[in-house]
């Protein structure tokens, strides 16, 4: 046994040798997923992490991050699951520049390294705090957020500048 002074104080060990506590189940029922060597809270999240790779791969999407926290005004935080980057379209009279054989100059603004970034949040169920976030970040979004669900996407635009 460690010395008293070792011991986390507030907890109760386990004997050496005792089997493992089997884990509380999820207050929502998801079960954590892996896919690619990461570890994602929810099946759900796991299978859009597939998807945006394949969109990535197909050149639809630039990039994409896992796990941004967003400050939503001076006294909130919040953990989006995505963070999206997809090559910006640009307008026709820049689409249709040629140079002088008739080759194509621009085929999208993402040749010229612009995009278009948005939020993504996989959502099973709505939690009272994702309530909380959904009425901030209507006010202090930085930039749309979908709001990923079995039934459908839903966009919530940030702040109009």
């Amino acid at each position: 046994m460690r010395p008293r002074w070792m011991q986390q104080v507030g907890r109760a060990t386990r004997e050496p040798g005792a089997p493992p506590k089997e884990p509380k189940p999820s207050k929502y029922k998801n079960k954590k997923t892996e896919y690619n060597g990461v570890i994602y809270d929810s099946d759900q999240e796991a299978q859009r992490a597939m998807v945006l790779d394949g969109l990535k791969a197909d050149g639809e999407v630039a990039w994409w991050l896992r796990q941004v926290w967003i400050q939503l005004g001076p006294d909130h935080r919040t953990r989006l699951d995505f963070q999206v980057a997809k090559p910006a379209y640009i307008k026709a009279e820049w689409k249709n520049a040629h140079d002088a054989d008739g080759e194509s100059l621009i085929e999208t603004a993402s040749d010229l390294g612009a995009v278009c970034v948005h939020g993504e949040d996989v959502k099973g169920a709505e939690t009272p705090a994702f309530k909380k976030t959904r009425k901030l970040w209507k006010k202090y979004g930085p930039f749309p957020l979908y709001v990923v669900k079995t039934k459908g996407t839903e966009i919530i635009e940030g702040k109009k500048k």
